[in-house]
């Protein structure tokens, strides 16, 4: 299929590349997208990840990079107070990494070859990489022995990414076996943050491993609607336990094109009422204020 080879199609690509016209190229893409193979967009369409189909670490590292690599700074910046943390296998996770303060002492557990490898070469981190099957396709670890080591662990913070998020089905990823690897790592987080692109939500795959409301934020980039993500902020995404609040706030440091859906970490402890989770668009004229109101921290480009 051209958009698994390619990544996503364009409408008026495809016609004249294949002499129909448009109205064909749509007409299929619509059947395309009622057997879920493809997810429409604005002129086009993508493909949708499944359990026969996933693409290679390789693959990701050439689409959508410069926003893949603001996402990363802007979870880096939510980094807070925590010294062990958890990145996920995975491009984005791998630029979060590189973007981590290199002057902090933090030990890092990861089931990524390739974040390894980036963090073992600096001072003042300590690489834990967890054992296991290594799969080719991510170059990444999976199966029980990740998962058990991952049991041991009580980690400060989680940055994790899915192949599908949605409101009804939550996090979703095509296999199984990362599957469990990453409801475990979701399970012994105090915090997790998810980090993806708009091309993300929507979309399902094969096997669930965590709900939106278990999140503390979701970063991502403005191509997913401000209506979309409020939609998504109304599930929750929240922190669970008790948890101190990061310094400072989320910027970019750049002209940037990114969205967080949820909140900074409550100082309260779970099961207190919590305040109404905000969206926030993050531009390089991020200026924030306090919210007498609520108590938490707003953009001062709060989205209604």
């Amino acid at each position: 299929m051209v958009a698994r080879r390619d990544g996503s199609v364009d409408v008026a690509t495809l016609a004249a590349d294949l002499s129909v016209s448009p109205e064909t190229v749509r007409r299929d893409l619509r059947v395309l997208a009622d057997l879920g193979l493809v997810r429409r967009t604005h002129g086009g369409a993508h493909p949708v990840e499944s359990a026969g189909f996933e693409t290679t670490l390789a693959t990701r590292a050439t689409r959508h990079v410069p926003q893949k690599t603001r996402i990363a700074a802007a979870a880096a910046e939510l980094l807070g107070e925590a010294v062990t943390v958890f990145i996920d296998e995975g491009f984005t996770p791998q630029l979060i990494a590189q973007a981590l303060p290199q002057d902090r002492r933090l030990t890092i557990v990861t089931t990524s070859l390739t974040t390894a490898a980036v963090m073992a070469e600096r001072d003042h981190a300590q690489v834990l990489l967890l054992g296991g099957r290594v799969r080719g396709t991510t170059m990444a670890t999976v199966d029980q022995w990740a998962k058990e080591m991952l049991a041991g662990f009580v980690i400060d913070l989680a940055y994790v990414g899915a192949n599908g998020i949605s409101r009804e089905h939550g996090l979703t990823t095509p296999d199984p076996a990362v599957g469990q690897v990453k409801a475990q790592a979701v399970k012994s987080a105090r915090r997790r943050i998810l980090v993806g692109i708009h091309t993300k939500f929507g979309a399902v795959s094969f096997c669930r491993f965590a709900e939106v409301r278990e999140l503390e934020a979701i970063i991502t980039d403005t191509s997913l609607s401000a209506t979309e993500a409020q939609r998504y902020s109304l599930l929750g995404p929240q922190a669970s336990g008790c948890e101190r609040p990061p310094r400072g706030s989320v910027t970019t440091g750049q002209a940037g094109d990114l969205r967080t859906v949820g909140r900074r970490p409550s100082t309260r402890c779970a099961g207190v009422p919590r305040a109404a989770a905000r969206v926030c668009r993050m531009t390089h004229a991020h200026a924030r204020r306090r919210s007498p109101a609520a108590g938490t921290t707003r953009c001062a480009e709060a989205l209604p």
